[in-house]
């Protein structure tokens, strides 16, 4: 009876599966394809990386600011209008960023309004959709629409040196956000309905739930703190990582489009990296997944800045990478589980998606920073190692929560 509810699930679902996966892969398209654009900028306009950075941190902040707004409105209104307003604003204001000039005052207010137009698909967007059409095999149908973002950052990066190469930095900016955003916008239109489309009863069900108790005492437990510290510091590593990978091959000796293509593999690996922490989270204590995910962080980020220049060194090194960052996004909502149950899941882990938007904002300054201040990114891979043990050790001391086998 359940395999039958899963066929039918999936067979009726998948086209709305699809748009909300190629939704989710949207919005990422700045960040994931702005280390292409670094090279013919800074030659083009005079500008430091940390000036090509800043727009994008400051971008973050916008999202941190407003995403708890979207977040409320999107309960109440209809998320198929956010959805395609969205994608029609965030791909013109991408498009927009070839109008840069030498004022980095100008590229910092495209920047800011991309981030406004972008909360509007935001990944909670997508995923209320979710819901409606999966129950026997939701999680595994949020896990494929999460693996959204990977997309971008398997595909975009190479799409974007080659249009760079073919044409320009500013026609390269038009195509993507036409192609990018285009392609969403559509599959959007024919496949994207709001959930009280067809189910107007499960939103006053949900309205009719009992209050939730205050969190404010679990927010400022030692347990807490530790977990968001440790996801901080994490976010922060990856997050410079994944911005700066493709530039730190480059100085590394890789052409651009070379480049390009190992940082396509780390996005293929991001996605087999979610599944497989989603599938060991079933079957081992948390404490294991989590040390051994973080451990291939560190040994990643140690090998890149001896090893690096060499081809074989460096798949190793970017695929490594992609396999902890993406299996970091199931982690952090795994665990958070784990230690503090569902019924303060969502309050939990949306205080935390705040402090992984900060390190996200941070991370790539920092590596900006570090490149322009010493003529290098390997210290960025040094201090990953850091990061990544001592962040293992911190979680270690979480205590174990519920046993995954247990549920």
């Amino acid at each position: 009876m359940e395999a039958a509810s899963i066929r039918r699930e999936w067979a009726t679902g998948w086209p709305l599966l699809l748009a909300a996966f190629a939704g989710m892969a949207a919005p990422l398209l700045g960040r994931y394809t702005i280390g292409q654009f670094m090279g013919p900028m800074e030659a083009d306009l005079g500008w430091t990386r940390t000036q090509i950075t800043m727009g994008l941190t400051l971008s973050a902040l916008v999202s941190f600011t407003l995403s708890p707004i979207v977040g409320r409105y999107s309960d109440v209104l209809n998320v198929r209008i956010f959805a395609i307003v969205g994608l029609i604003l965030t791909g013109f204001m991408y498009a927009a960023f070839s109008l840069a000039t030498t004022s980095v005052t100008l590229w910092v207010v495209l920047w800011i309004l991309h981030a406004i137009c972008a909360v509007l698909i935001e990944p909670v967007i997508w995923l209320s959709v979710v819901p409606t059409k999966f129950v026997a095999s939701r999680s595994i149908a949020i896990a494929v629409v999460l693996c959204g973002n990977s997309l971008t950052v398997a595909i975009t990066p190479a799409l974007a040196q080659i249009f760079i190469d073919e044409y320009s930095w500013r026609m390269a900016f038009r195509l993507l956000g036409l192609l990018w955003f285009g392609s969403a916008l559509l599959l959007t239109l024919f496949f994207f309905y709001d959930r009280r489309d067809h189910h107007a009863g499960a939103r006053s069900e949900t309205g009719a739930k009992a209050r939730r108790p205050s969190i404010l005492p679990l927010l400022k437990s030692p347990r807490f703190l530790k977990f968001a510290l440790a996801i901080f510091a994490i976010f922060m590593a990856e997050s410079a990582f994944l911005v700066h990978l493709a530039p730190a091959l480059i100085d590394k000796g890789f052409t651009a489009l070379s480049a390009a293509k190992l940082v396509g593999a780390s996005g293929v690996t991001a996605i087999a990296g979610k599944l497989i922490a989603g599938w060991l989270f079933d079957h081992m204590p948390f404490s294991i997944v989590t040390t051994s995910v973080l451990v291939l962080l560190a040994a990643a980020c140690a090998l890149f800045p001896p090893f690096g220049a060499a081809t074989f060194w460096a798949t190793i090194v970017c695929c490594a990478l992609g396999l902890t960052i993406g299996a970091m996004y199931t982690v952090s909502a795994c665990v958070t589980r784990q230690l503090f149950g569902e019924e303060q899941f969502g309050f939990v882990f949306g205080t935390l998606t705040s402090v992984m938007v900060l390190a996200s904002a941070s991370g790539p300054l920092l590596g900006s920073y570090i490149h322009d201040r010493f003529g290098t990114y390997d210290l960025i891979y040094w201090a990953g190692v850091a990061i990544a043990l001592a962040s293992a050790v911190l979680l270690k001391t979480l205590g174990g929560g519920r046993d995954v086998l247990a549920d």
